[in-house]
């Protein structure tokens, strides 16, 4: 008898229902051994036939084939405090639950599904788990779909659009010097406005400047400071111009504060950052921001329990496709955050809409993978390798299903190292919209600015100066020249 027939016996009683019982197991897993070989194919043809009949009524009663067999017993899968599915169960009893250990976060989580499938209903569902046993988690919302749907359930919830958040970026975790703070500063300005060195380089004088007349280094003092000695020398020039997008951005109402709220206190809150009215450019610099400052203000710490949880849905929004690409960028920071958090305490749940768009990095970062649709050419050919699937199971990626109840989830998880299908019920929304209240936290604004006086002397034009500019300006022989 070939193993061909063997598999087909069993994908058959896994359809029917019946793949844990021990009699239909047994004379499944007996037959090679027979040694009369007519035997053999008789008795392989009575389990056929039973077997045909009940999953021919299994498949009346709406059940899928399915190559993913066998499924694994509930007491081969450890035990654990995170919901993630169901193991469907085709003979009618109750589906069972599959769970992971909330301290498996760390090892972080990957979900994949386009717009509709249920993805961010996936993701809601762990969170709800995670604020249940009370570990803070950090939701940036890029759709404010967690905004809307978290306080109702969650009232001690705060919730934080990007206009009423109060940072000022120049300042580093306490404890932490502002020189090694502008080093952070420094590695995700690369990748928020695509810096290279000489851009950055001009950002640190710039802040040396302020330091040494002995101001507070903030937005309002870092962009009063940079207009003031723009040169005439092309090359310096474009820096300075480049620059300009991070003072633009400084510019905004979040950052116009001397302090802004005590992050380490909001570390211990569960979080939702409302980011749905912010452009992409601003969204991953306050993201950077925001995610350096938690890493920079952990210490490595052997055996350190999970005591953060961040959540980015839409993850391509959060970082830089061209410098994911360029090493002369260095890293990126959700990178390096993936590669650190897990000694740090602090556990990921990255989503986006296609499994092609996850870096190879975070694909090998993360242990637990789901996937509510498999999506194009490439997705299916990076899903049969990470999760190790047969041919037989590659041709059947692009013919999972989705009920208008339950959800079909391909699920790999770093407890169980089988790939297996999972269903996950549907949420219902809150029906009643909820109401934005502005977050009552403590933050300092920035100092008056007293009354101009006369310009320093280093910025005070001659007369003779004036003269030349003014013929520069008349002579267009003159203005169109390139030298300085």
């Amino acid at each position: 008898m070939s193993n061909d027939i063997q598999k087909e016996l069993l994908k058959l009683a896994q359809l029917a229902g019946i793949s844990r019982d021990e009699g239909i197991r047994a004379a499944i897993e007996m037959l090679p051994v027979i040694p009369n070989e007519k035997v053999r194919a008789e008795r392989a043809q009575r389990i056929m036939s039973h077997v045909s009949r009940m999953a021919a009524f299994a498949v009346a009663n709406g059940a899928e084939n399915h190559p993913f067999l066998p499924q694994p017993e509930p007491e081969q899968i450890p035990p654990g405090d995170i919901v993630i599915g169901y193991l469907h169960s085709y003979d009618g009893s109750a589906p069972v639950p599959v769970s992971i250990p909330f301290q498996a976060m760390t090892v972080h989580t990957l979900f994949a599904g386009p717009t509709g499938r249920g993805k961010s209903m996936l993701t809601f569902r762990v969170i709800q788990q995670l604020l249940a046993r009370g570990i803070p988690v950090w939701i940036f919302d890029t759709k404010g779909e967690y905004a809307d749907i978290l306080p109702p359930l969650f009232p001690r919830i705060d919730v934080i659009r990007f206009a009423d958040m109060k940072r000022n970026p120049f300042h580093g975790p306490s404890g932490m010097p502002c020189d090694a703070w502008l080093e952070h500063m420094a590695g995700y300005l690369r990748e928020a406005f695509f810096y290279r060195d000489g851009v950055i380089n001009l950002f640190r004088e710039t802040c040396a400047r302020v330091i040494s007349d002995g101001r507070d280094l903030n937005a309002a003092t870092f962009a009063e400071d940079f207009p003031l000695r723009v040169p005439n020398v092309r090359r310096l020039a474009d820096y300075y111009e480049s620059l300009k997008r991070m003072v633009n951005t400084l510019k905004l109402e979040p950052y116009r504060c001397a302090t802004g709220f005590d992050l380490e206190a909001l570390s211990r809150r569960p979080v939702v950052f409302d980011l749905s009215d912010i452009s992409s450019d601003h969204c991953l610099f306050f993201v950077a921001d925001l995610l350096t400052w938690q890493d920079a203000s952990r210490t490595y710490r052997r055996q350190r329990g999970l005591e953060l949880v961040i959540v980015m849905d839409e993850l391509s929004r959060f970082y830089c496709k061209e410098a994911t690409g360029r090493n002369d960028l260095g890293e990126p920071f959700i990178l390096q955050m993936l590669r650190m958090s897990r000694a740090k305490g602090i556990g990921m749940i990255l989503a986006d809409q296609t499994y092609a768009r996850f870096h190879d990095v975070i694909r090998s970062c993360c242990l637990t993978k789901l996937v509510l649709e498999t999506g194009d050419g490439p997705s299916r050919f990076q899903i049969a390798r990470d999760f190790d699937l047969d041919q037989e199971q590659q041709s059947f990626l692009g013919r999972m299903s989705y009920g208008s109840v339950n959800r079909r989830v391909l699920a790999k998880l770093d407890t169980y190292p089988d790939p297996m299908l999972l269903l996950v019920p549907q949420i219902e929304k809150p029906v009643e919209p909820t109401v934005y209240r502005k977050p009552d936290l403590e933050w300092k604004p920035l100092p008056e600015k007293p009354e101009a006086g006369p310009r320093a002397e280093r910025d005070q034009i001659s007369h003779d100066m004036e003269m030349y500019l003014g013929l520069i300006a008349n002579n267009w022989t003159m203005s169109e020249t390139q030298h300085d």
